[in-house]
């Protein structure tokens, strides 16, 4: 009987998916306006009700979206009451003034004056039910042992119970005296201790949304900075115009501002003190692969020192003749001036590993010395979701590759790579990295933001910044406004005394300024006083 009754269900619906789905329902007149007035709550499961009346497999979402389309007139993507009054009546469910009204406030969740597609699909629909399995784990313990499978853990051998209890109360007590955000401070610092013991643990993946060495133990920088801040305008502004004047003398050159001008900094302190030359002893040198979209930067430091004449730097994109410079990092084009090829999106990463593989084997097998040699790799974070570049790092943590050292810019606009949404992109591809073995180093915040970063005392201002997606992060360096800065991160999480000591402008400027390139930081300035005063 029930494999009977199994069988008509599955033959059914396999002839509702061979047809094409066309809505077909069929609306009665509304009810007499002397009929008593309706809750908005009546309304809308009466509504339900002519949605589940279509059994079919599109069914409830897709009259959903027909249905809003429908009503938007003016197609702004967003209903009124009118609209909303006139979908009702052409549904055959006509509402009186106050009805309308009630129902509108019903749908209008945000309270703004108007219905938007997600408030409108969403109040129809009412809550989806809880999946059994597929998401559940979103929402669930991301330990060892998920939450159905509590009783396996309490079975296991514990070896000293009555100590392990202990310690299980102990932490307990912190989580419920200091909070969540103190708790895991306290296990990355217990897990890192163990670790650096020689205790074989997995460390977790990713760590608090800030820089990992903290401000007072930065070293002192070994250069000039006054001399290389000026260096790096001059080859920021130069990489720039040759873009901007490529285009505007010939049309569609193309190019890209914004790499090179988000990772100009690292790049020329790697240049004026990391990257070693072909004559480094105990070895060839290094090997570099730069971020394609990069390249005007290397080419405008090659003008800049003499290499590069004015003539090819203006031929930037228009190589064809011979005297210009091409699009990318590109070996055969330019054989005088690249050595590695880093484009299409992906090149790069998958090169570099395969390249410090290579510098390790002939050092291993005795046919070269390249023991001093090392390979740097520049990554866009739209080129960290290729699936070379994944490849790349799962690959270079199986082999240990402790001469590739892979600088990802984050600059938040994931451009060219598969384009997906921003949550937390550092955060995403530190656990990525870690997870394969790697060391890693964040650089997020400069010294003056910093400064409020360390004196986050309960970790609220660190959980705030967690939470802040990309996109927002984005969107307030783009308006470049203090005001809305202070309202949205501070104001509205309850931690405005964090910065009532700064104006808009200067919280603005801590937030959009790296470094403090020429200026000492207040701590610097204040061992440099206890020195002189101590002269």
């Amino acid at each position: 009987m029930a494999s009977s009754r199994l069988g008509r269900v599955l033959s059914n619906l396999a002839r509702s998916q061979s047809r094409s789905y066309t809505p077909s329902i069929k609306f009665r007149a509304g009810a007499s306006t002397a009929a008593a007035q309706r809750t908005p709550e009546e309304i809308l499961q009466q509504l339900r009700s002519l949605l589940t009346k279509d059994t079919s497999i599109a069914g409830i979402q897709q009259l959903s979206n027909e249905w809003f389309s429908r009503a938007d007139k003016d197609a702004t993507k967003n209903l009124d009451k009118s609209e909303l009054s006139s979908l009702m009546s052409s549904v055959g469910m006509p509402l009186s003034d106050s009805e309308a009204t009630d129902l509108f406030a019903l749908f209008d969740t945000k309270k703004n004056g108007e219905i938007s597609y997600n408030e409108f699909t969403t109040t129809l629909r009412g809550k989806m039910p809880q999946f059994a399995a597929s998401l559940a784990f979103m929402d669930q313990y991301r330990g060892h042992y998920p939450s159905n499978m509590t009783s396996v853990h309490s079975v296991l051998p514990r070896f000293d119970s009555q100590e392990t209890d202990e310690w299980v109360e102990s932490l307990d007590a912190v989580i419920q005296h200091h909070g969540p955000t103190r708790t895991r401070f306290l296990m990355h610092e217990l897990m890192d201790e163990a670790v650096r013991k020689g205790v074989k643990i997995s460390s977790s993946i990713t760590t608090p949304m800030c820089n990992t060495i903290p401000t007072e133990l930065e070293p002192e920088y070994p250069g000039d900075l006054a001399m290389e801040h000026r260096i790096s305008n001059l080859i920021r502004w130069n990489a720039a115009v040759m873009v901007s004047d490529g285009n505007k003398r010939a049309a569609g050159v193309g190019g890209h501002i914004g790499t090179f001008a988000s990772i100009c900094d690292i790049w020329e302190v790697g240049m004026h003190h990391f990257f070693r030359g072909k004559g480094f002893p105990g070895g060839m040198g290094d090997q570099l692969y730069i971020q394609g979209h990069a390249a005007p930067g290397p080419y405008a430091r090659a003008y800049l020192e003499g290499r590069l004449s004015l003539e090819q730097v203006m031929n930037f994109r228009q190589e064809v003749g011979g005297n210009g410079l091409s699009s990318y990092p590109h070996p055969r084009l330019m054989p005088t001036f690249w050595e590695n090829p880093t484009v299409s999106m992906g090149l790069g990463p998958l090169s570099a590993v395969c390249q410090a593989r290579y510098f390790r084997y002939l050092h291993l097998r005795g046919l070269a010395d390249t023991s001093s040699s090392r390979v740097w790799c520049f990554i866009g974070d739209g080129e960290m979701d290729e699936p070379e570049s994944i490849y790349a790092i799962a690959r270079a943590g199986y082999e240990r590759l402790n001469n590739l050292v892979m600088i990802v810019n984050c600059n938040y606009q994931r451009l060219d790579g598969p384009v997906r949404g921003n949550s937390k992109v550092i955060q995403e591809f530190e656990g990525l990295f870690r997870g394969a073995g790697f060391d890693c180093i964040k650089l997020i915040w400069g010294d003056a933001w910093n400064d409020l970063v360390d004196n986050d005392h309960d970790g609220k201002f660190i959980e705030v910044l967690e939470r802040t997606p990309d996109g927002d992060c984005q969107r307030y360096a783009a308006k470049n406004d203090g005001a809305l800065l202070r309202r949205e991160m501070f104001e509205a999480n309850g931690i405005a005394d964090r910065v009532a000591h700064l104006s808009d402008e200067e919280l603005m400027s801590a937030y959009m300024t790296r470094k403090r390139f020429i200026l000492p930081s207040p701590r610097q300035q204040k061992m440099q006083n206890q020195v002189d005063a101590r002269q």
